[in-house]
This record gives structure tokens, C-alpha cells and sequence, in this order.
């Protein structure tokens, strides 16, 4: 009978850690890369999805100019470059998760070549509870 306890117990630790873990590094992840605003611009995390990070690039072209949108890794490789005219632009842009994801999104207005450039830092740390009760 205290076998079986001890393994439901030993099962509750077991996931309850896992979900704690997984919240906690989620968390983490949202609070460091959460959201960037200028005056007319923000870049935002939205969540993971399927080994992948989501952002949302929210831009305000009151002019109706036209402007580019780059978005490179950590190496500098360009992972897209468009051009818009959109004077309410909202995109989603999905960045490969890899060990060292430090994304870079740089919005260019063409005519007046007003550069905003947003660096995107992660840290995923995880922490490890131990639960000792008394049976």
C-alpha cells in the first residue's frame, strides 16, 4: 500500500516539476523578448509554436510611404526582407528557435530613410524543485 502511494506522490513530483519548468522557462522567454515600442512601432513576442518563436510587428505609416521590413539572426543572415506601403501595418513573423536565437527586426522608411532597429535577447533558464512530504 505505501508503494503505491510513494508512486503517485513520486508521479505528482514528476509533474508538477514538468509544468513548472515548462511555465517558468515560457515566462522567462515572454518577460525578456515581451515587447518593444517606439512611436510608431512595436515588436512584440507572442508565444512558441512548434520550435519556432512568433512576433508581431505592428508599424504606424501615417504617410502611406513606402518602407521595408528586414529581420536577420544572430549571424546577420537576412530570414526576410519585404517592402510595404501599408499605412496600418501588422505582420507576424515566425523565427526559427535555435540555442542562440537573437533576432534582429529592422523597419526602413524608403523616402525619408528613418531606420528603427529592434534586437531581440532570449534567456531560457530552468529550475528544478525538489517536494518532500510526509506520508
Amino acid at each position: 500500500m505505501k508503494k503505491q502511494i510513494f508512486r503517485g506522490n513520486g508521479m505528482r513530483v514528476i509533474a508538477g516539476r514538468f509544468i513548472l519548468t515548462t511555465l517558468f522557462a515560457a515566462a522567462t522567454l515572454a518577460g525578456t523578448a515581451q515587447s518593444t515600442v517606439s512611436k510608431s512601432t512595436t515588436v512584440a513576442f507572442v508565444q512558441t509554436q512548434r520550435e519556432q518563436l512568433v512576433f508581431k510587428v505592428n508599424y504606424q505609416n501615417v504617410e502611406g510611404d513606402k518602407f521595408e521590413v528586414v529581420v536577420k539572426d544572430a549571424d546577420g543572415s537576412v530570414l526576410h526582407q519585404s517592402s510595404y506601403t501599408n499605412k496600418v501595418f501588422s505582420k507576424f513573423f515566425l523565427i526559427p528557435k535555435t540555442e542562440s536565437v537573437k533576432p534582429v527586426f529592422v523597419i526602413r522608411n524608403l523616402r525619408t530613410n528613418k531606420t528603427e532597429v529592434f534586437e531581440v535577447n532570449t534567456n531560457v533558464k530552468v529550475i528544478e524543485e525538489v517536494l518532500v512530504t510526509k506520508g
